[in-house]
């Protein structure tokens, strides 16, 4: 395939036709595998696997063989381009006829939970003296594992229970099992419409911190309000008990998260600011393995502003010069651009912060909104941290995606630009095991009335100093 200069450019949203005419078809498919090639991450270093080439050519012949080619079908041929990607910030989206149509390559698990409780008696879960069924706890090991008989843990005034739980990668509902004499359905995670509300009022009542944390999505000025009015709660009112919010976080915001949790842990901030505007060489500056190709580098110049981000903009605009005429190559970072505090005991042991930091979530929780338990709880060292919820989204391997509209159709392709692999040991963990997957809490709720009953009982235990 020959490089065309618009490959690079940066075509705004539109409605797709009905159908396009074949050149048209053929110029949008060259610009998907241009795209594909120079700027997915995830692609590139699974195209071992995905074999995009072959798939490319059986797409163009069956191109070729229509002077039109229906909108519909074309958004199916390109999903095909990318099918079995494990990256779940990959996507494809039309507008056709009014009509929205999202695809994913690989669809995440969707977890579905039994609608009552079992108690634990060895190897077995018993439902009643008459119906007991064989299995295990779930793990984040056995997330791939749809047909196995396992089981989360709830926990209940009379103790811990546990709810069956299997998961799905389709929309089909998963059925209902028939026990001996008793019927178990399974639905997914349902909340209530008031659910901020609700909780705002429980933790008012229990004297709880309670956060809702802005995400990518969230208005700059409305998130900046939020953060403020944080930070405001921590000097005025610092509590044994912070809630954070994440079911409904999408991601993104991570410097301002991070600048939130130094104020509540009482870090210098300092050293954050000076880390992150210290003079960095180019492999320093983004922190993680990323790819650097013409469109990558124009979506970047369009969202940074000279004014308010110099050295990125700079950064950017050098590397300009790097991809013309479709080349295209990865930027490692060095050792330096790893954060001083991560994994440090030194930086552990200045954490002021003695309470409870309870994180919840759910399957919409995602890339960095997941994997905040982690930053605190293992690169900060953190210990007094709760994950409670259902398994979150699994976005977790790669990150950085960017917006592409394909010149005739106007698809939009998002697509990973870069790799979080400065950690060898637990970029594998999280390819492995997390990613499509998710995150395994602690305790699990399944309605929004369990979810406030669950805050109540673990704000109990905690005052009380009992183990949770």
């Amino acid at each position: 395939m020959k490089y065309e200069l618009f490959f690079d450019d940066l075509f705004e949203p539109k409605q797709t036709p009905i159908c396009i005419q074949q050149k048209e078809a053929i110029e949008d498919l060259n610009q998907a595998y241009y795209l594909l090639k120079t700027s997915s991450a995830s692609l590139i270093l699974q195209n071992r696997k995905i074999k995009a080439y072959i798939k490319y050519i059986h797409i163009k012949k069956i191109i070729i063989n229509n002077k039109y080619i229906d909108s519909k079908l074309f958004l199916t041929l390109l999903l095909s381009l990318l099918s079995n990607i494990k990256d779940l910030h990959t996507e494809l989206h039309a507008n056709i006829d009014n009509i929205d149509y999202y695809y994913y390559p690989t669809p995440k698990k969707t977890l579905y939970i039994s609608d009552k409780l079992f108690e634990k008696q060895g190897h077995y879960f018993i439902l009643s003296s008459n119906n007991k069924i064989k299995g295990r706890i779930l793990s984040e090991k056995d997330c791939r594992k749809d047909n196995k008989n396992l089981f989360v843990p709830v926990l209940t005034e009379k103790g811990i229970y546990y709810r069956m739980v299997k998961f799905n990668s389709n929309n089909s509902n998963i059925q209902a099992l028939q026990l001996r004499d008793e019927i178990i359905n399974f639905n997914t995670y349902s909340y209530n419409n008031n659910t901020y509300i609700l909780l705002q009022d429980l933790c008012k009542k229990y004297n709880v911190l309670y956060w809702i944390l802005p995400d990518y999505l969230t208005p700059e000025a409305l998130a900046t309000s939020y953060f403020n009015k944080y930070r405001d709660e921590i000097k005025n009112n610092l509590c044994d008990i912070t809630i954070l919010d994440n079911r409904f976080n999408h991601g993104g915001t991570p410097f301002k998260t991070i600048e939130l949790i130094f104020d509540l842990f009482q870090l210098d901030k300092n050293d954050l600011y000076s880390f992150c505007n210290r003079e960095k060489k180019d492999s320093e500056i983004l922190e993680i393995k990323h790819r650097i190709s013409g469109p990558i580098v124009n979506a970047n110049l369009r969202n940074i502003s000279a004014e308010n981000d110099t050295i990125l903009f700079n950064f950017w605009k050098k590397q300009q010069e790097k991809v013309k005429n479709g080349k295209s190559f990865w930027l490692k970072p060095s050792k330096s651009s790893t954060p001083p505090w991560v994994n440090n005991k030194n930086t552990t042991k200045k954490i002021q912060y003695s309470g409870l930091i309870i994180i919840l979530v759910s399957s919409n929780t995602t890339s960095f909104g997941e994997l905040l338990f982690d930053y605190i709880n293992k690169y900060l060292g953190f210990k007094n941290i709760l994950l409670l919820g259902t398994n979150t989204c699994g976005a977790v391997t790669y990150s950085n995606p960017e917006i592409y509209f394909l010149k005739n159709s106007g698809i939009r392709f998002v697509l990973s630009s870069g790799i979080d692999d400065d950690d060898k040991k637990t970029y594998r963990y999280y390819k492995k095991y997390i990613e499509t997957k998710g995150f395994i809490p602690k305790y699990w709720f399944s309605t929004e009335e369990e979810l406030q009953k669950t805050i109540e009982l673990i704000i109990q235990k905690w005052r009380n100093h009992e183990t949770l």
